[in-house]
């Protein structure tokens, strides 16, 4: 069976969004949580990244140490 991919702009969406309001989170991040705990992005940069948005998650991948909050590229 074969599967249709999603158009790349909406299997990876631009982060960080831009706010309607400076006080309340944007509008698109609520999508993100929707589609589950890890969801790919693309930074303004045009890298993709894994974006965290589950508390969970979130803490159990802090606690491992296998992930950064960094949005840089590591220095080589």
């Amino acid at each position: 069976m074969q599967t249709s991919r999603p158009p790349e702009e909406t299997a990876a969406p631009a982060y960080p969004m831009t706010r309607a309001c400076p006080y309340q989170v944007p509008v698109g991040y609520e999508e993100l949580r929707e589609r589950g705990p890890l969801t790919k992005v693309t930074l303004y940069v045009g890298r993709r990244i894994w974006l965290v948005t589950g508390n969970e998650a979130g803490r159990a991948l802090f606690a491992r140490g296998c992930s950064s909050p960094a949005t840089r590229p590591p220095p080589t």
